[in-house]
């Protein structure tokens, strides 16, 4: 396979875990806090602190920024792999690059099957089941009377 398709595989494989997993990320911060507190934390937000969540640190647990860090990370250097293969051994690069660029996949195909089965939701106006897994945060809200 050729290093240009090996790395536009991994880049894009990239860009949707970082997409998918940031969004599911604010949305636990975004769950934990009410409209009125998440809109007041999210205003004036640099992007070093829109990427690395500094803002929401409480309410996110730090195994999915770990998680978030290393899975992105681990990308970048796949694709820096790829590419120091290439500038070594041209054969090798095409035999160890598709090997690789086939892990890539099937570990983002892991990781999405193993997300929507912990956290999808029937109902259509939600699409991800927080409450399954975290705690919100404050008083529950007040039942309406009929």
């Amino acid at each position: 396979m050729l290093l240009r398709y090996q790395l536009i595989i991994i880049f894009v494989v990239l860009s949707l875990t970082f997409m998918h997993l940031h969004s599911f990320i604010v949305g636990i911060a975004d769950y934990k806090l009410n409209k009125s507190a998440f809109k007041k934390r999210k205003q004036g937000q640099t992007f070093v602190e829109w990427l690395l969540f500094s803002r929401f640190r409480q309410e996110i647990p730090k195994g999915w920024i770990v998680f978030f860090i290393s899975l992105c990370s681990t990308y970048l250097f796949v694709a820096l792999t790829c590419v120091f293969l290439y500038i070594c051994n041209e054969d090798v690069s095409f035999w160890l690059g598709k090997k690789i660029t086939l892990g890539v996949i099937m570990v983002f195909l892991l990781y999405l099957s193993i997300d929507f089965v912990l956290f999808y939701s029937r109902e259509p106006e939600k699409f991800t089941n927080y409450d399954k897994w975290f705690k919100k945060r404050g008083n529950p809200p007040k039942k309406r009377k009929k």
